[in-house]
């Protein structure tokens, strides 16, 4: 965004990946500001109406605490844009998405490999709570041994198109469209194959 002119502003609380963000816009020689930060204080960081619009890219901070959370957050973001503003929810894990490969895929625990390093994944679906539970361990590859360097968890909370629209219109959101596909801008219509891109604006 930040190469077609957009005024740019970053916000994650993991001063590593602020880090990995600034280093990124300085190699792409784009004009762009990042900043550490909790994300759920969006409002106490940022100046009421100060944007355009907000967005959550790979199903980022909703879904990570709980609805009433999640309502907040929402809230927050509505009060740094501006009245003509937009909210985007972008490439979300949506719940039937979900479903689909608890059903098609038996063995939840599987491999990636990124080149020097991988990562193991290994998840658990909570069909009652709609909650995945997810374990990451993380490998250096040396020769053809794996090294063991550290694991995370985490659970997420997937919301459906329809109670994410819900959640949303309860923190002054109006729908606008959802997209399963941004690159040719298709209608979300198909949404067990593809990820949820929803477009709100200000109520």
């Amino acid at each position: 965004m930040a190469k077609l002119g957009y005024e740019v502003v970053g916000l994650d609380i993991s001063p590593e990946l602020v880090k990995d963000a600034c280093r990124k816009a300085e190699s792409m020689k784009v004009k762009a500001k990042f900043l550490v930060g909790d994300a759920r204080k969006i409002d106490r960081i940022f100046k009421p109406k100060e944007f355009d619009a907000v967005i959550f890219y790979w199903t980022t901070l909703i879904g990570y605490y709980n609805e009433e959370t999640d309502k907040q957050i929402l809230l927050a973001c509505r009060r740094v844009v501006k009245d003509h503003g937009k909210l985007f929810i972008l490439n979300h894990a949506s719940r039937d998405i979900v479903l689909v490969k608890y059903e098609t895929m038996p063995d939840r625990r599987y491999c990636i490999d990124y080149g020097d390093f991988v990562v193991i994944e290994e998840h658990c679906f909570d069909i009652l709570h709609s909650k995945v539970q997810t374990k990451w361990e993380f490998y250096i590859k040396e020769d053809k041994n794996l090294i063991f360097q550290d694991e995370t968890s985490f659970t997420l909370r997937v919301y459906s198109l329809h109670e994410l629209i819900s959640l949303a219109e309860r923190a002054g959101w109006k729908y606008v469209k959802a997209y399963g596909d941004l690159r040719e801008l298709r209608e979300y219509s198909m949404p067990c194959r593809e990820s949820l891109n929803v477009v709100f604006e200000v109520a």
